[in-house]
């Protein structure tokens, strides 16, 4: 997602980001909300796991897929991203005058964000493997604790 918003962000220049600036407080207030209601399914979701779990039960049959495809999500609603790098584009005229600069740019964008989210995939698989339901359990609430008070700051627009 990373990429798409990059390069549309570069394609487009710096025209859009004064337009999407005008919207607010509507970016944040929708990209909030979807993070608390995200939250807020996964809560109940791992509440709901942790009451009907069974000792054999063991959830590291999660493929790796699936977990990239979460991060890959949650980077798409989050609509602040594509501002940012027209932020960026903005900030550095070099993108918007050099085809040669605004691809490496992309590039750099890209290969970024792949390796960050495969380092995330990879670290949450290792963990998977070598600890116990009640770590999952307890990191999952954690983690969407943390998700759900970024979407009441991003609403109350107090960050972003």
């Amino acid at each position: 997602m990373d990429l798409l918003y990059c390069t549309t962000a570069v394609a487009a220049g710096a025209a859009f980001a004064p337009v999407i600036a005008t919207w607010a407080p509507w970016p944040g207030i929708t990209g909030g909300t979807a993070l608390v209601a995200l939250a807020a399914w996964n809560l109940v979701r791992t509440r709901r796991s942790i009451l009907e779990a069974r000792p054999s039960d063991d959830a590291s049959h999660t493929r790796s897929s699936h977990r990239y495809l979460l991060f890959l999500g949650l980077t798409a609603i989050n609509p602040a991203t594509l501002v940012y790098f027209a932020a960026i584009v903005t900030g550095l005229s070099t993108l918007s005058t050099s085809t040669v600069a605004a691809g490496l740019f992309v590039a750099g964008v890209a290969l970024a964000s792949l390796s960050w989210q495969l380092l995330l995939v990879l670290a949450g698989a290792i963990l998977r493997r070598r600890t116990g339901a009640r770590f999952r359990h307890l990191t999952t609430l954690i983690g969407n604790g943390v998700v759900g008070i970024l979407g009441v700051l991003m609403i109350t627009g107090v960050i972003f």
